[in-house]
């Protein structure tokens, strides 16, 4: 299955919150920083239902799910400097 980059952007959206979520619950630590992180914690690839055979995200290409990994990567990153910057103290 080939999907457009909007579709693509809505599942990397998806994978975002479920992620949101599994911090909100306490499965994962708040400063999980990377793709890779997430898999000391959970399967990972289990996110935007790419694991569940009755949900159409789990026919991606392989191509298509490294994007929307990647995407998720750069997201938890960014999210990881964005913490570390909230919490410095300003000097002028």
């Amino acid at each position: 299955m080939r999907i457009t980059k909007v579709n693509m952007g809505n599942i990397v959206e998806q994978v975002k919150i479920e992620i949101l979520e599994d911090i909100a619950y306490g499965i994962l630590p708040d400063n999980v920083g990377t793709f890779g992180d997430l898999h000391d914690y959970v399967d990972a690839n289990e996110y935007g239902g790419f694991c569940d055979p009755v949900n159409p995200n789990s026919t991606l290409s392989h191509e298509d799910m490294n994007y929307i990994q990647d995407q998720v990567h750069q997201w938890l990153v960014q999210r990881g400097g964005d913490k570390i910057l909230a919490n410095r103290e300003v000097t002028a």
